[in-house]
């Protein structure tokens, strides 16, 4: 993956996210695969600072077989980690404040082509700190979002289509082609519901 544009991370969060990025950017490249910023972090990147949201962890999309070789790596360096329910392993040392989950979402198929589709498309990065790591373009951050179907983050889809800079054809596309006419719809409707025209 090449670097074509720097954003920079303002994430408000309850943890360490700098140690957070320093210590999944050491992960994946000591397994050698590709893994790239999804979730709030990358979204608060495109909000002002009186929109910007808490979280609790850093995420990282990373292909369902790409998932062995990071939980090796963290079994060489005694790093202990979970499973996550949708998909992934994630590391949580309180004593370091840091918290990181790397997800593939293998138990929805769909959201999981989005998942592998995005870290393949990713060219940009983000700045947490010091740290400079990919992150997944924000068109299929507002798909993933879209997928689960919650309060929370449909609310941040909704902050993200206001936003002129992002390309809202693209997002259509992606979320016609991997969750079809419901998913197209949903979106128009929230895109709707803020004055933006998809």
């Amino acid at each position: 993956m090449t670097s074509e544009k720097k954003r920079p991370g303002r994430p408000l969060t309850r943890f360490d996210v700098e140690a957070s990025a320093a210590m999944a950017k050491e992960i994946l490249a000591q397994a050698k695969v590709s893994g790239v910023v999804i979730g709030t972090i990358n979204s608060n990147s495109y909000f002002s600072e009186d929109e910007e949201l808490a979280t609790k962890d850093l995420d990282l999309a990373v292909k369902q077989e790409d998932i062995v070789w990071v939980e090796n790596v963290l079994r060489e360096r005694g790093i202990p980690f979970a499973q996550v329910d949708i998909g992934g392993v994630q590391v949580k040392l309180r004593s370091q404040a840091i918290h990181l989950d790397f997800v593939d979402r293998h138990t929805s198929p769909q959201v999981m082509a989005v998942f592998r589709e995005a870290i393949d498309a990713t060219k940009e990065t983000i700045e947490i700190g010091r740290v400079e790591i990919p992150a997944a373009p924000i068109e299929y951050v507002i798909a993933m979002k879209l997928a689960t179907a919650r309060r929370k983050d449909d609310l941040i889809v909704q902050t993200l289509l206001r936003d002129p800079e992002i390309d809202k054809t693209r997002v259509l596309d992606i979320v016609t082609r991997h969750y079809g006419d419901v998913g197209a719809n949903r979106l128009r409707a929230l895109a709707a519901s803020v004055g933006a025209t998809i």
